[in-house]
Formats: structure tokens, sequence, C-alpha cells
């Protein structure tokens, strides 16, 4: 095959809509309770049923595995927890008083949880959005002091900030802060090592796997024959990576990377089209993930530092790859992920400013 064939294949691939009838998730059953089942079991069939319609609302939208909405990702946090921590996991309602700012705890390890999730489209948003949501949260173990000593009848050392993901580093010292501020209270219920500590869905892993069904045997991806980007796509490759300051600095470096990227193209290149010859479903499941962040490329074009943005990019969407389709063995996805952000700078979606 050509490499003029073989590009004109992945952009018809990437232009086309989704296919009817792949990838589709089934309408969910609906539940009616059968002779003899107690309240307490009918209780629990609903909320498996919730947390499963949940679930399938999350990834069906196909732009990232982890779009959680806020009520969505509580719902799954709250069965997951149970899950991970059995009948030591205590819900804290939210409904007349609010939940005094968590989410439940665990008396017998001294752990309270609040969880999180917001709409951000950017790193930046999300980082601001879940500083704020600490800053307004942990004052509430002080307002709340005195119910909270009474209903957790426990020493605090660990509060659980849950979030669907976090991706910048400045969190984790945002926390601190707040950790010392609570200690710095003196009340009683809080240990002397009382620590803020930022968890994403990782924290939930199995749990997450366990409840979507995603157990699946990872498929054997052995390349299809693909080949180098033409000669104008690899020119437009090299015009975007010269106005990175870090590399038109260091004509070595730019290389460097040019050759990496173009081996990326390659390599990604010849698994998706092996994953689409022996199983489309999941070909479309990237397609999809990958038109949903395309759309917000626009928003990178001013990052301060491209070449650390260009890896934290490949980095999120392999994660988000991953997470949607676990089939898929790790090195793959990084291919995958490595050929599509190399074709978005080859494209033009993808472009840093001078």
């Amino acid at each position: 095959m050509a490499c003029s064939e073989v590009l004109a294949r992945v952009e018809r691939e990437r232009e086309q809509p989704s296919r009817p009838g792949r990838c589709a998730w089934p309408a969910l059953p609906s539940w009616s309770p059968a002779p003899g089942d107690s309240v307490e079991a009918g209780v629990q069939a609903v909320r498996r049923w919730a947390v499963l319609h949940t679930l399938m609302r999350v990834m069906s939208r196909g732009d990232q595995a982890l779009d959680f909405e806020g009520n969505e990702w509580e719902e799954f946090c709250r069965q997951a927890l149970s899950r991970k921590f059995g009948a030591a996991w205590q819900k804290i309602p939210a409904k007349n008083r609010g939940d005094w700012g968590l989410e439940g705890f665990v008396r017998q390890q001294g752990i309270v949880v609040q969880c999180y999730a917001d709409d951000s489209v950017s790193n930046q948003d999300r980082t601001t959005k879940q500083k704020a949501k600490l800053t307004a949260d942990v004052p509430k173990l002080q307002r709340n002091t005195t119910v909270l000593e009474a209903v957790l009848d426990m020493q605090v050392d660990s509060y659980v900030f849950l979030v669907p993901r976090f991706d910048d580093k400045e969190l984790l010292p945002h926390a601190k802060t707040k950790s010392d501020l609570a200690r710095g209270w003196g009340l009683p219920w809080i240990a002397p090592s009382f620590a803020i500590t930022v968890n994403d869905i990782d924290f939930l892993k199995e749990e997450w796997e366990a409840l979507r069904g995603a157990m699946r045997p990872v498929i054997e991806l052995a390349p299809a024959a693909a080949f180098a980007p033409n000669a104008a796509l690899v020119e437009t490759l090299v015009r975007k990576l010269d106005v990175i300051p870090r590399l038109a600095a260091d004509a070595g470096r730019a290389d460097t990377w040019r050759q990496m990227l173009v081996r990326n193209y390659v390599d990604g290149n010849g698994i998706l089209l092996r994953l689409d010859e022996i199983s489309p479903d999941y070909h479309d499941r990237i397609t999809r993930i990958v038109a949903g962040r395309e759309k917000h490329l626009a928003l990178r074009t001013d990052a301060s530092e491209p070449l650390d943005d260009l890896m934290e990019l490949t980095s999120s969407l392999a994660e988000a790859i991953h997470r949607d389709i676990s089939a898929i063995d790790d090195a793959d996805v990084q291919s995958i992920a490595g050929n599509i952000v190399a074709d978005w700078l080859m494209r033009c979606p993808l472009e840093y400013a001078p």
C-alpha cells in the first residue's frame, strides 16, 4: 500500500461519522422486585442499577473516559468505596443540613473522604477549581466540629480528596497548606499526623473495572504495514517544532524530537490499522475519544512550556484510551497516543505560538 493510500485511509477514518450500531450501549433493563424480595434487596438492586446507568452514560459520551459530572462522580464513588472498604465504609448523606464537607468515612482506618468532579476542559482550570474546593471544604471541619466529633467517633489521620483526575503537582502543596491549617486548630478528633491526600481514579481502579465489567484479556496487536508521513507533513512538523524556544536553541534536541514524533506516527499508525482490522468497535471508540479532545486543541496554543504540554497531552490521551479500553496493552496504548499527537502536529490542529 502506498504512503498516499495509508494517509488517505487514516483521513477517511477520522472524517467519517461513527457508523450506526457500533459500540452502542444497550438500553438498560427495567427493574421490578421479584416475589419474596426484601425491601433491602430492592434498595440494593436499585442502587446497582443507578450506578450502572451512570457508568454507561459517562462512557457512551466517547470524548473522555473520565468525563464525570459532579453527581455522577459521587454516585460512582459511593458504590466503589463501598466495594473497597466493605461494611467499614459509612457514607454521610447530603440531604437536610448537608454532608459537612465529607462524602463518608472509614472509622477503623481513621479515613474521611470527599469526592469532587468539575466540568473543566483545561488542566489549569481544573486545578484552580480543585484548589478552590479544598479551600471551601476544609474549614467545614472546624465549623462542624461538634457534630463531626460525635458522628465520626475517631481520630482522623487521613482526609482523602478524591477526583477523577489531577494533572498538576501544584495541587499537592495546596493540600499540605490545608492540612497544616486543620492541625493548627488543635481539635481533639484531628490527629497530629492528619494529612490531606489527593487521589484520582487509580485509588478505585479495581472497583472501576469491576463495576463497568472491564476485566477483559489483553488483545494481541501485531502492527500492520505502515509508512512514514509524506514530505509535506514532515515539513509542517519541522516548522512547528522550530518555533518552540527550547528546540530553536538546540538543533540536536530538535532533531531528536522530530525523529521521535515521526517514529510515533509510523508505529501508532500500524497499531491503529491492525486494530481496525481485528476490532472495529475499539477503533471507533478511540476515534471518538480523539475527536472530543481535538475540539479543545486551540486552547493549548499559548502553553508556556510546549514540550511539557506535548508530554502531558500524550500521557492524558493514553490514560483516557486505557480507561475506556483496558483490553489494549499499555505499550500499544502509548504508541496510539504518540501517533495521534504527532498527527495533530502534522495536520495543523495543534500549534504553539512563537
